[in-house]
């Protein structure tokens, strides 16, 4: 589980969490900045392959990155670049869903 607050990485949970939070201090100076969230949109398939760069377009599939943003617009540069495509995972935003488990709501 992830739970992200204004660009921050606030809480982490489930297995392999600290050495996760530890390689991120490590690697980009910075364990809790979020580097970029993809949301997914498009429709053409539901379900993961493998290919983070593919299942990170499925529509409701969201893709929290950390480390480097600089490819996206940013000024954060790490010699790390992890992604996580998921479609388990819920975004809302002011208290309105908008991705509920790899479903769109909007």
């Amino acid at each position: 589980m992830l739970r992200l607050e204004r660009g921050r990485l606030v809480d982490v949970r489930g297995e392999g969490a600290a050495e996760l939070r530890e390689r991120l201090a490590q690697a980009s100076g910075d364990a809790a900045l979020l580097g970029e969230l993809c949301v997914g949109l498009n429709p053409v398939g539901s379900t993961l392959t493998g290919k983070s760069s593919l299942d990170g377009v499925l529509a409701g599939t969201l893709t929290p990155s950390f480390g480097s943003n600089e490819v996206v617009g940013g000024t954060h540069r790490a010699n790390l670049d992890l992604r996580f495509p998921s479609r388990e995972l819920d975004l809302v935003v002011n208290g309105e869903v908008l991705v509920s488990r790899g479903e769109l709501q909007v």
